[in-house]
């Protein structure tokens, strides 16, 4: 299946979850193009070797979804001089701040995170952060603006619901998009015992922070359903709540599909 050909991991020091959403075949029988837009964790270590990868990718565009507190604490690190435009768009999941969210994990106050927590925050995202999806979606359907790579933190939960959306708007089948959200799981799978050692070592049960360690199927699902319920297509939702036209979601599939 492609989506675990292995061109689809883009190895990098300073990531661990850097993929390419190409190679999906759409149900009309197309395909999303390789090498025009990309998923990420943080770039904010990101190192020198990576910078000539990035170069060699033509990556023009970062959209950056984390809170001004998260880049505070850990600003992508880009190539300079090298013509890759930064854009912060940021997200919180649903209405939980990230950093309060940490602060109060490492505090010890867990008892607030739960599953439904983490599922609901995927719901309101497609809500009330439409303005930052269509404007991933608006730049995408611009020639200029591509490669093109969007992230949070770790790239599973802000990120996802932005990738779902894409891929669902240009006709990848829901499986195939629910499939693409869970490979975070499998990129973050070499990161969890150094993650789990760290939590352990502050004094933290990782039991009672698992919903913060994942990319929750149900979380995904529960986007797709909400989006589909509330607004009939995908595409009803950039056009309604958006106000992206059919010209731009024309352009959009020109410039994505092969």
């Amino acid at each position: 299946m492609s989506e675990f050909l292995p061109e689809r991991r883009v190895e990098l020091d300073g990531t661990f979850n850097f993929r390419d959403l190409g190679g999906y075949e759409t149900q009309d029988g197309r395909r999303v193009r390789w090498g025009r837009v990309y998923r990420s964790d943080s770039l904010a270590d990101l190192s020198d070797e990576d910078f000539g990868r990035l170069r060699g990718m033509g990556i023009k565009r970062v959209c950056d979804f984390r809170t001004q507190g998260e880049i505070q604490a850990a600003p992508d690190r880009l190539p300079q001089g090298g013509g890759i435009e930064y854009l912060h768009l940021p997200v919180m999941h649903g209405r939980i701040d990230p950093v309060a969210m940490a602060e109060s994990i490492r505090s010890g106050r867990t008892e607030w995170l739960t599953d439904d927590l983490i599922i609901d925050g995927y719901r309101i995202s497609v809500d009330e952060y439409a303005a930052v999806w269509g404007t991933v979606v608006s730049r995408l359907a611009d020639t200029p603006h591509q490669p093109l790579v969007f992230h949070c933190t770790a790239g599973k939960d802000r990120t996802g619901v932005c990738a779902a959306l894409l891929l669902l708007v240009l006709g990848v089948p829901e499986e195939q998009v629910i499939e693409d959200h869970q490979l975070s799981n499998r990129y973050m799978a070499d990161r969890m015992p150094r993650v789990l050692k760290t939590l352990r070592r502050q004094g933290l049960d990782p039991e009672k922070v698992a919903p913060f360690l994942k990319a929750p199927r149900e979380g995904i699902v529960a986007t797709i359903e909400h989006a589909l319920a509330r607004y009939g297509s995908i595409e009803t939702y950039f056009r309604t709540l958006v106000g992206l036209n059919g010209e731009t979601m024309d352009r959009l599939r020109s410039n994505l599909l092969e």
